[in-house]
């Protein structure tokens, strides 16, 4: 895996996939995992082990957390468009009227 900020991964500007709402939506993604994840690291960013047993279960938990934080970062880039807003105002107010 390429560095952050390094330009080099696919959906950077340039790459295969490359453009600059795909490369935000992967870095905010990526917080909200990171915050799903920090129950088991430190407070200097190092990776807490703690046996294997514990270590296994923190890595399928750290996976299923991926789709969830994908989800929730859909949900946040939707709730903010301007013109998603406006047609569902125009909705309940054409609903309030009837």
């Amino acid at each position: 895996m390429a560095k952050e900020a390094s330009g080099a991964h696919m959906y950077d500007p340039g790459g295969m996939f490359g453009s600059r709402l795909l490369a935000r939506f992967v870095n905010n993604v990526s917080k909200i995992h990171d915050w799903f994840n920090i129950v088991n690291y430190s407070n200097s960013g190092l990776y807490l082990s703690r046996g294997v047993m514990f270590d296994s279960a923190f890595q399928i938990y750290s996976f299923a957390g991926m789709p969830m934080a994908g989800a929730l970062t859909v949900a946040h880039y939707v709730g903010n468009d301007p013109a998603l807003m406006s047609s569902q105002f125009d909705a309940r107010r054409r609903r309030e009227s009837q």
